[in-house]
């Protein structure tokens, strides 16, 4: 004989169970211990008999009964022993831990459902925890924003067996959609992306100190960390041949040390996604810049040809760091690499020969490749249909 439980979940039926149940309602009319007494134990035991030889007559063969039946068949016989309180206090508390149950299961299944998550190699279960304080980190400082509203849109968005990255994805996805309703919740999207970054830049570079990996999990782990992150940037660059080899010469500790961490919260979501589309450096299509290196590697590049190169490459990164000036696309993507092409655009005169016009096409072939607008001035070439001394 078995029990369907209320989780769909099936055990072995037990007759202990159903006088357990009894013997607390007869606890909880009489006091503590009246179970014991020879005129409880009676009734508990002929209650208890009678739910049994029911079950056992409904199903002479064995089979499945829901739990439900076996109380309402144990507060029928309650009521049929002449012991209404104790079937009043039983049905009580029946309700009681159903509501119980009820109030568990909407924390479950609703705020914290159980699922997994996968790695692509592997499977484990999703930690709704880590998920809460990530989200109530990104939200730390900004006015009229709310963590758990993001935590409930999240939870409307995800799946059982959801990848790793698809998560991730969707929790920024959850911050972006929630703007219309309040501007702040920019920069809980820039914070949330800036997040997938550093742990992507740390997996790149493989960052190691002490012996221990470093994940780049939280602001106060960065803020000591960036300096390391931004030498291993400049090596790591440096070595698959993207950078400049002249900037490995450079004082990096000391640049390191001007690196500010709460720079990057300046960000919102739309910046940070430009930038991390756009101008991070990438090797096999994985970044390995974070924003404040990005920024100290393009200012070295400005500073190669300067007297004092680590003081003008500071004052630079202040500028680049704090807004107060941006260098034209094309600067911000070559300015400390292996081609160092830093113009924004280009203006030339084509004449009225074929060797202009055809150099006029190559120039501008050469000067794409390498980033730039164009501007040809087509003034002194005929107009169609022209005639021509040949």
């Amino acid at each position: 004989m078995f029990v369907i439980r209320r989780d769909q979940k099936t055990i072995s039926f037990d007759a202990e169970r159903i006088a357990i149940a009894i013997s607390k309602a007869i606890d909880a009319q009489y006091g503590e211990g009246a179970r014991d007494r020879p005129e409880h134990k009676e009734k508990i035991n002929e209650v208890t008999a009678a739910v049994v030889d029911l079950i056992q007559r409904r199903y002479p063969q064995g089979g499945h009964i829901h739990i439900e039946d076996i109380q309402n068949q144990v507060v029928a016989e309650l009521v049929r022993a002449e012991l209404l309180v104790t079937a009043s206090l039983y049905s009580t508390y029946r309700e009681q831990r159903a509501l119980e149950r009820e109030q568990a299961k909407l924390l479950s299944d609703e705020r914290y459902p159980q699922m997994v998550v996968s790695d692509g190699s592997s499977q484990h279960e999703l930690n709704w925890n880590s998920i809460e304080e990530t989200i109530k980190e990104t939200c730390d400082g900004l006015s009229d924003v709310d963590p758990s509203l993001v935590l409930e849109q999240l939870r409307r968005n995800i799946y059982d067996g959801i990848s790793v990255q698809e998560l991730s994805a969707a929790l920024v996805k959850t911050a972006d959609n929630l703007i219309e309703t309040e501007p702040n919740y920019r920069f809980v999207t820039g914070r949330l992306l800036l997040k997938r970054i550093r742990q992507e830049v740390a997996t790149k570079l493989e960052l190691n100190v002490l012996g221990q990996t470093v994940t780049l999990d939280s602001q106060d782990m960065l803020e000591e960390l960036y300096r390391v992150v931004f030498t291993a940037s400049i090596e790591f660059g440096v070595k698959v041949g993207q950078l400049n080899p002249e900037l490995a010469n450079f004082d990096l500790d000391t640049l390191g040390r001007c690196l500010r961490a709460d720079f990057d919260f300046k960000f919102d979501g739309i910046g940070l996604q430009t930038l991390y589309d756009r101008y991070l450096m990438r090797h096999d299509d994985v970044v390995y810049e974070l924003p404040q290196t990005l920024f100290m590697r393009v200012a070295m590049g400005l500073a190669l040809n300067e007297k004092d190169r680590e003081q003008s490459a500071a004052a630079f990164y202040a500028q680049l760091a704090s807004f107060d000036f941006m260098s034209s696309t094309p600067t911000l993507f070559n300015s400390g690499t292996v081609r160092s092409q830093l113009s924004s655009c280009y203006l030339s005169t084509v004449s009225d020969d074929l060797p202009s016009i055809m150099n006029a096409i190559s120039d501008n072939a050469m000067l794409a490749k390498w980033a730039g607008g164009l501007g040809n001035d087509w003034t002194p070439v005929r107009s169609s249909n022209a005639y021509i001394k040949g």
